[in-house]
């Protein structure tokens, strides 16, 4: 539910947050702020839609731990999912965001993979459109994204195998030695299980892709902060981009990709020796010590019209 509580913050003796795990038999729940204004969202676990509604003002006074004065805004009932689509691309019909997965909410990855799917398909579409995209390109969408989504929905699900419901005991809220006993068993449980749904940035950022337009590479370029201060990604192109590392010919690519209408665009680095090709999604998707010896090839590779390039 969505509620007002202007003077919720003066009951939070934890410093502000993000969000809230209560752990009470009341109402074992999930809650944190919208904005500044005193704006809250809370998850209560286990609730029926209709004890939701007729019991929403109790539900928040459990929760917080007093009665406090709040204003019911709105209720969403929902039943976590854990569905991926058979298919995500039928001829001209492509899915993506929670049309083509959906996973609990628990690490907050529904719209990050959603996003994800997002670049993915948005550049090698404007490819297509653009007329230097083949159709092995659009083919690799579903290649690319399926395991990291099938990834996201496995970590979801075990982030929900514990939420507050699960880390309640009789003594948590009593005081003496057994109710100091069982909240240290309660932190030594959060802190085992917990730690991979707040701590989870490999499943954002740390993901590489096999598939036939890739040559060899996969993972998302590494971040470096260029001499002048900019980002190395604020150094790349709209369309393919080559880092030149070392002192290497690279006229042999950049004719190629122009034959092909490839957009290229040369990023100058000098650093290390070595040469990677980045798409416009970040991603590396070729990289070698010396220009490939059939350039146009790989090219024709990278942009979906070859399957394979010969070694």
């Amino acid at each position: 539910m969505v509620f007002r509580a202007p003077g919720l913050w003066a009951l939070v003796r934890h410093g502000r947050a993000v969000q809230f795990w209560t752990v009470n038999p009341d109402a074992p729940a999930l809650l944190g702020p919208i904005d500044r204004d005193g704006t809250w969202w809370m998850i209560a676990f286990g609730v029926e839609e209709e004890r939701g509604r007729r019991d929403a003002r109790a539900l928040i006074d459990a929760a917080v731990g007093a009665p406090i004065e709040a204003e019911v805004m709105s209720h969403d009932p929902w039943t976590a999912r854990m569905q991926l689509v058979d298919r995500a691309r039928v001829g001209r019909v492509f899915l993506a965001g929670d049309a083509a997965h959906l996973n609990p909410p628990f690490g907050g990855h529904g719209l990050n993979t959603g996003i994800g799917d997002a670049v993915d398909l948005g550049w090698k579409l404007a490819a297509v459109l653009d007329g230097w995209g083949g159709p092995a390109l659009l083919d690799s969408y579903e290649i690319e994204r399926r395991p990291v989504q099938t990834r996201v929905i496995e970590a979801a699900v075990a982030n929900m195998r514990v939420l507050a419901s699960e880390l309640l005991s009789d003594d948590l809220g009593t005081a003496g030695p057994a109710g100091a006993d069982a909240r240290r068993a309660a932190h030594t449980r959060i802190q085992s299980t917990k730690d991979a749904e707040f701590h989870a940035l490999d499943l954002v950022l740390d993901i590489a892709y096999e598939s036939p337009v890739i040559a060899a590479g996969g993972a998302r370029l590494r971040h470096a902060w260029l001499d002048d201060g900019r980002s190395l990604y604020d150094a790349l192109g709209d369309g393919f981009s080559l880092l030149r590392r070392g002192d290497e010919d690279v006229t042999p690519i950049a004719d190629a990709a122009r034959a092909a209408g490839v957009p290229l665009r040369v990023v100058e680095l000098r650093d290390r020796g070595g040469l990677e090709l980045v798409r416009p999604d970040q991603h590396v998707a070729w990289h070698g010590d010396v220009v490939p010896a059939d350039p146009r090839a790989l090219i024709d590779q990278l942009r979906g019209s070859r399957i394979s390039v010969t070694a």
